[in-house]
């Protein structure tokens, strides 16, 4: 089919992985299966992602009489979304909830349909995330690749996330703990905002290292993201590169251009870091960040899609 969501088509912008492959004994990721285990263990005890946004998993059922906000109707096909932080998917989120609200009186006619499986959050108690943890198992079990459209049903989906070179990701995170609009990074930023924005990001980079990944829900490596949301089940994930996020929210009705966190919006980030680029990284900066992120670096290679850490031979 003709659509940027068939990964398989010409018109795909998406390659299919499977994160349960990736951290198994035979995997490329097998070397960090210790670091998946201490996050479910972080899970399991209510403290991954203290004072954290949620996790959640939006669904939309794509229907031909459904429409876009310019009049345009849809494809027939059924996607949910990981949000893989720091990868646009505010955006996406807010595509998704645009066609919940704009097609509203034709969700409502399907008395099974649930626009949003919960994942997790930090703030619930243990039986209200364990309730939404077991829904959207029962949800996952019924991801599929793509579909020809008469194969659509009112359970399958196909899962999507999009992933982003780790160097820029990493200071958009930094960028965003930076900001005082976000009160859960204040303790970072108190530790770490410096004169200048390479120092800025040399501690930063050393927090990680020091701390580990489970101080800002926005330093968690993209593929254990993408582990987490599908509960190391093996099932199959569209994962499309960053730069096809305009044709994304345009294929979802969106404005291509649109941008839910802008960092360069007056007040979004520090001054220190408002103007920030990867060559105000420190002489060991790019290398650092690309071994700590690895396994994310080693998760692109194996799509295809390339990254700054192309640079570096681990």
């Amino acid at each position: 089919m003709p659509s940027i969501f068939n990964c398989h088509s010409s018109h795909g912008r998406c390659q299919y992985f499977r994160p349960a492959h990736f951290f198994h004994s035979c995997g490329q990721g097998h070397e960090f299966a210790s670091i998946l285990r201490e996050m479910q263990q972080e899970h399991l005890e209510g403290r991954l992602w203290q004072g954290m946004p949620p996790i959640l998993m939006p669904y939309l059922r794509l229907n031909t009489d459904m429409q876009m906000k310019s009049g345009k109707y849809f494809d027939r096909h059924n996607l949910s979304f990981i949000h893989v932080h720091k990868c646009g998917g505010s955006s996406i989120y807010l595509a998704f909830r645009d066609i919940e609200i704009k097609n509203e009186p034709s969700l409502q006619l399907k008395d099974d349909y649930k626009g949003t499986y919960f994942l997790y959050s930090q703030m619930r108690d243990i039986t209200m995330n364990s309730k939404g943890w077991n829904e959207s198992k029962a949800f996952l079990e019924n991801a599929v690749t793509y579909q020809k459209p008469n194969d659509w049903d009112e359970s399958n989906h196909m899962i999507m996330a999009v992933v982003r070179d780790p160097v820029e990701r990493f200071i958009s995170a930094v960028g965003q703990v930076s900001s005082d609009k976000f009160q859960s990074g204040k303790k970072l930023r108190n530790i770490c905002i410096k004169s200048t924005a390479r120092d800025t990001l040399q501690c930063f980079i050393d927090l990680v290292k020091e701390k580990g990944y489970w101080i800002d829900l926005h330093f968690t490596p993209m593929v254990l993201e993408i582990s987490f949301a599908t509960m190391g089940k093996d099932v199959p994930v569209a994962i499309f590169p960053f730069s096809a996020l305009p044709d994304i929210l345009s294929s979802l009705g969106a404005n291509p251009r649109r941008k839910k966190k802008d960092g360069k919006k007056t007040g979004y980030r520090s001054p220190v870091l408002v103007n920030v680029t990867t060559h105000d990284l420190g002489p060991t900066g790019l290398f650092d960040i690309c071994n700590l992120y690895k396994m994310d670096v080693i998760l692109l290679r194996s799509l295809g899609y390339p990254s700054y850490c192309d640079l570096i031979n681990f």
